[in-house]
């Protein structure tokens, strides 16, 4: 987070953000959360969800998907129109359950959040959060936001 913003509050208006989990790794070490599709952004979210479809349905995936990611709100929305693509039931269903993030707690719009400083110094978010997809937040002043909790 940028410096100055420092004791600044934040509101998410637009998208999910989802609680940063840590996982152990094969040495037993804290790592990141997985291999998540969200944890590339979209543009390489879309191309994984390509190349998935790609194995059910061939070449017409990549068309599918760009006609799809038009329109769609987020990532979930992407996967659930995408899915429909698949005519087998039983190979849509292990498509969704292979692309579809699970486990961590997602937060909407009306989600208010500050900043901290870790112990190296570093200005945080108080929540340890990712975006789930694109988001758009606003950063308001404290004075601007009585009454909210830090």
């Amino acid at each position: 987070m940028p410096e100055r913003t420092e004791g600044w509050r934040f509101l998410l208006l637009r998208g999910e953000a989802e609680t940063l989990v840590d996982i152990r790794v094969a040495d037993g070490a804290a790592g990141p959360a997985g291999l998540d599709l969200r944890r590339g952004g979209r543009a390489a979210a879309v191309q994984q969800i390509t190349g998935e479809l790609a194995t059910c349905i061939g070449p017409y995936a990549e068309y599918a998907v760009a006609r799809v990611t038009r329109t769609s709100a987020d990532l979930d929305d992407l996967y659930r129109q995408v899915a429909q693509e698949i005519p087998n039931e039983p190979a849509r269903v292990a498509f969704l359950g292979t692309l579809q993030p699970g486990g961590s707690a997602a937060f909407g719009p009306g989600l208010w959040f500050s900043a901290r400083r870790d112990a190296a110094g570093a200005l945080l978010c108080d929540r340890r959060l990712q975006a789930r997809d694109e988001v758009l937040m606003l950063a308001a002043l404290p004075d601007l936001t009585p009454g909210l909790e830090h």
